[in-house]
């Protein structure tokens, strides 16, 4: 099966944030890593300039749930370091391998509180994710594990687009948190998904199927 190179697509300009995250502290987060976890110290806001990563945050019953999808653009941090709160209360992965800058999080304020066009990108990313967020949940609605798979893909194909048949895929277990649900019903999802030709699973991860 030939492989299937992602195309992410930018969720918003990196201008005007270019300015003030340095490009010292750009970092790679790999395929898989986390950029942070719930309890680490939430000190730092991240603009993601290339890539593709996934926030889960867990229920009360520990099932962790896909909140949201952030992309080029995407300032992710803000929401989880208020006056309130120190510790990140979710977890932001890589479904590809992305890259981000980092500023701390005092300096951030202090600048999108100086200057209104900050200030305006800043709400402009908050609309964006909610309606993301307002589709990942939509999905956990579904009435069948399958159903709810399928839908994840297509809130991820629906904000990082796809060209032909590349899309992002998105790993099996990445798919499993984001989910809720216990592997053995991911996995036979997906065993039934991909006989019915819905998706398709590579060494990338799990896709939609697209059809000529």
């Amino acid at each position: 099966m030939r492989p299937i190179m992602a195309v992410v697509q930018t969720i918003g300009p990196l201008h005007p944030w270019d300015e003030i995250f340095s490009d010292e502290s750009r970092r790679v987060v790999q395929t898989g890593e986390d950029l942070f976890s719930p309890g680490e110290i939430a000190d730092r806001v991240y603009l993601v300039e290339e890539g593709a990563l996934v926030e889960t945050r867990a229920d009360k019953e520990g099932a962790s749930h896909a909140v949201g999808l952030l992309g080029p653009g995407s300032i992710v941090g803000i929401r989880m370091t208020s006056a309130g709160g120190a510790l990140h209360e979710v977890r932001a992965t890589a479904l590809t391998p992305s890259t981000v800058r980092s500023l701390e999080r005092d300096i951030f304020l202090h600048e999108a509180l100086k200057h209104p066009e900050l200030s305006s990108a800043l709400l402009r990313d908050f609309a964006h994710r909610t309606e993301i967020t307002r589709r990942l949940t939509d999905a956990c609605h579904q009435a069948t594990t399958g159903r709810h798979v399928l839908d994840l893909l297509e809130a991820v194909e629906s904000t990082f687009g796809h060209h032909n048949d590349d899309t992002i895929g998105v790993p099996p277990a990445l798919l499993e948190r984001m989910s809720g649900c216990p592997w053995v019903m991911v996995r036979r999802a997906l065993g039934e998904l991909r006989d019915q030709g819905l998706v398709i699973v590579d060494a990338t991860g799990v896709h939609l199927a697209h059809h000529a």
